[in-house]
């Protein structure tokens, strides 16, 4: 995956792989998180983003897709859905994009996320070519 040079870069318990944006006014860090787990033969993406979405319903106040895409009816192996909900903790609304693959019985997982603020627009085009430029390399 391409990632901007000053982005930093870091992990934790949760996601594989954090790259975090330069900070700004906003309230919440602009940041891309990628995960990696093993799953069932049986797991496709059309059911983790229904159980995904099923739990942000449930955890993200406010919570509301603007957009999906599965790239399985056009012959991909992914899913993307792009949602907004509200942070009461930071005070802030949210916008994240977020895209399931499922390879070999993994699912990467990766998370787009900003404040939607009138700083931060221009990161949409930004998180798209990193997404896009992300690669599943098999030996």
């Amino acid at each position: 995956m391409e990632v901007p040079t000053d982005w930093f870069v870091t992990a934790t318990p949760q996601f594989q792989a954090l790259f975090l944006a330069p900070p700004t006014p906003d309230a919440i860090r602009a940041n891309l998180a990628v995960s990696m787990r093993p799953v069932k033969d049986d797991v496709t993406v059309a059911s983790v983003a229904e159980a995904a979405r099923a739990n942000q319903e449930r955890e993200y106040p406010q919570y509301e897709i603007l957009t999906e895409v599965d790239f399985t009816d056009r012959g991909g192996v992914g899913f993307q859905r792009c949602y907004r909900w509200f942070n009461q903790s930071q005070n802030a609304e949210v916008l994240q994009v977020q895209t399931f693959f499922v390879v070999k019985q993994i699912l990467y997982t990766l998370t787009a996320t900003r404040s939607k603020s009138s700083v931060s627009p221009e990161l949409d085009d930004l998180f798209d070519y990193m997404v896009t430029s992300f690669r599943i390399v098999q030996n």
